[in-house]
């Protein structure tokens, strides 16, 4: 099982990295000194991978936009073979590669980072954000959710920005425990209220309804039942934050499983009673169920 679990976040990192690498003469003082937090082994295991480093300058004569997309291109090229590289090595260390899967996904978040700063480096603000929106997850998720909206483009590149800082701080990190998962559901929720300021109900709604079949779900039992279009996003807010109290239960090492037991049940109840506020006991009781699965109800009677 944590083999697959490797496996699996490798198969999600890749993903993410599709446009990824890092150039051979790049990587200034990464080669001697990690991040702050990264195991000490990981020195270590860069230095087995990674070429003599240099410091990157750009280019003279780059001074046309033209000249400073054609040599981000080498840069973004450069990454992906070294990336390509060190992904490989991984694969074929498997579980003796020094810090394991955890390392080995900070490093790929380490290498992103490096990559943005040689870009940076390079392209003026406005051709760098053009750049990984294209390129970015984050950009294509933007793309893909507001994509026939009717969000501006001033809108959009502020999602977009909101949507990056969150990826770029948890995108790769492969930390199950209960005090991780529940901070990072607690960012990912406050994200998307930042976003929804951002876009306002209605759009918003669309990057919902495009974020997958959930909330789609719930516009469209609202508009069957024949409530007023915010229905959705109440029954929306009930789950996000339902969730976010159980995951806040779980992560809690000060009470007992009978304890946490007890505190679930309360929550469970405490939702009921705010769904039925919304939606009314009768619907509840009803065509309700086929959208609050989430929620653990008592059988129909």
């Amino acid at each position: 099982m944590k083999r697959w679990l490797s496996v699996l976040a490798v198969v999600l990192a890749l993903g993410f990295f599709a446009f990824i690498g890092v150039p051979r003469w790049k990587l200034r003082n990464v080669q001697s000194a990690p991040p702050t937090g990264m195991p000490p082994e990981m020195g270590e295991a860069a230095r087995k991978w990674r070429p003599k480093a240099k410091t990157f300058q750009p280019p003279p004569g780059a001074s046309t936009a033209a000249d400073r997309m054609a040599w981000a291109d080498k840069i973004r090229r450069d990454y992906d073979e070294m990336t390509t590289k060190f992904s490989a090595d991984y694969s074929a260390a498997g579980e003796k590669f020094p810090g394991g899967l955890s390392a080995y996904l900070r490093q790929l978040a380490l290498l992103q980072r490096e990559k943005h700063k040689d870009l940076a480096a390079l392209l003026t603000p406005l051709e760098l954000e053009d750049l990984e929106m294209r390129d970015t997850n984050a950009g294509q998720t933007v793309t893909r959710l507001l994509g026939d909206t009717a969000a501006t483009e001033e809108q959009r590149r502020a999602v977009f920005r909101l949507q990056k800082e969150f990826e770029d701080r948890y995108s790769l990190v492969f930390d199950l425990s209960a005090s991780a998962l529940f901070a990072r559901e607690t960012e990912r929720q406050a994200l998307q209220h930042k976003i929804r300021a951002v876009l306002g109900d209605e759009v918003f709604g669309a990057w919902l309804r495009n974020e997958g079949p959930d909330y789609a779900n719930f516009t469209a039992f609202v508009q069957r039942q024949g409530f007023a279009p915010g229905t959705a996003l109440d029954l929306w807010r009930a789950k996000s934050e339902f969730i976010l109290g159980r995951l806040q239960l779980k992560a809690r090492p000060d009470i007992t499983v009978a304890q946490q037991g007890d505190a679930e049940r309360a929550l469970i109840a405490q939702t009921l009673t705010r769904v039925t506020g919304i939606i009314g006991p009768t619907v509840v009781a009803g065509p309700g169920r086929e959208v609050l699965t989430w929620l653990p109800l008592p059988p129909a009677k």
